[in-house]
């Protein structure tokens, strides 16, 4: 592979297809079956960078994405917001709702449009898929009437099947936020936030009170926290934080030398 491939979760027609497409056209795409598989290949150095998603608006953070950058010492470049419209598609746009029996999605794309499916699909079964275009292409190879899949219109273009409804999903300002990713941060680009990834020294009352206090003290929005485990024994957790500072601010690297007296410090971004 050449080093200036960036890797997609795919089949192509995906929404991070979508993404990487607006990202840089220049580069040349390689498609891989799984989250795993694009953060496996990047830390690899088998591709030299990677668009995935990070966090959906209805149903929150895709958490493989979020352990992959901190576990495989990956960094954010870029942050890109896609608002998700999910259509309904299948090789007959006008086969009847009652003679369907499967429906194929990737899981959030299920949940994001379950009330519609309950609704118009009651007794459809929902086959999960690795991503929204798998379903779109596999709708499209089995060439089957009684088969629908939910994707983007990109997908949908992509494979050549028809749209039947459009706009399913349930909460109509769905959005999911996607990073560009790679092993070193692009030192052009200047996020208007740090991700931090604080591993405590040692479980105790007060801990994470501790460590948030600091950013109260120094005034500094939090526009997330997440706890995740630690991997190193039951009970054990570590916190990702993102914090309204970016790598020019003064105040930074008084934040580290004050986080890094609570455990280990990591940052997924700049």
């Amino acid at each position: 592979m050449k080093k200036t491939t960036i890797g997609i979760l795919g089949p192509k027609g995906s929404y991070s297809d979508q993404v990487g497409s607006e990202y840089s056209k220049d580069n040349n795409k390689v498609f891989f079956d799984s989250i795993n598989e694009v953060i496996l290949a990047l830390s690899s150095k088998k591709i030299e960078g990677a668009v995935l998603p990070l966090e959906n608006s209805i149903h929150g953070t895709i958490l493989e994405t979020l352990d992959g950058l901190y576990n495989h010492d990956l960094k954010i470049n870029k942050e890109i917001i896609l608002k998700i419209d999910h259509v309904l598609a299948g090789v007959n746009k006008k086969i009847s709702a009652s003679k369907i029996k499967y429906i194929y999605s990737h899981p959030q794309a299920l949940g994001q449009c379950k009330v519609y499916l309950q609704k118009r699909y009651p007794k459809a079964k929902l086959i999960l898929t690795p991503s929204t275009s798998f379903a779109v292409k596999k709708v499209k190879d089995e060439d089957r009437n009684d088969s629908l899949a939910i994707g983007s219109k990109f997908a949908v273009d992509t494979y050549g099947l028809y749209i039947v409804d459009e706009g399913i999903q349930d909460i109509k300002n769905n959005q999911t936020l996607f990073v560009h990713i790679s092993r070193n941060t692009d030192n052009k680009n200047i996020l208007p936030f740090t991700f931090f990834v604080i591993d405590p020294k040692v479980d105790k009352v007060g801990t994470l009170h501790g460590i948030l206090s600091i950013f109260k003290e120094n005034n500094i929005n939090l526009l997330k926290i997440e706890s995740r485990p630690s991997t190193k024994k039951l009970g054990k957790y570590i916190f990702y934080i993102k914090a309204e500072i970016s790598s020019k601010d003064r105040n930074r690297g008084l934040i580290l030398k004050e986080l890094r007296k609570s455990g280990k410090v990591t940052l997924i971004t700049k």
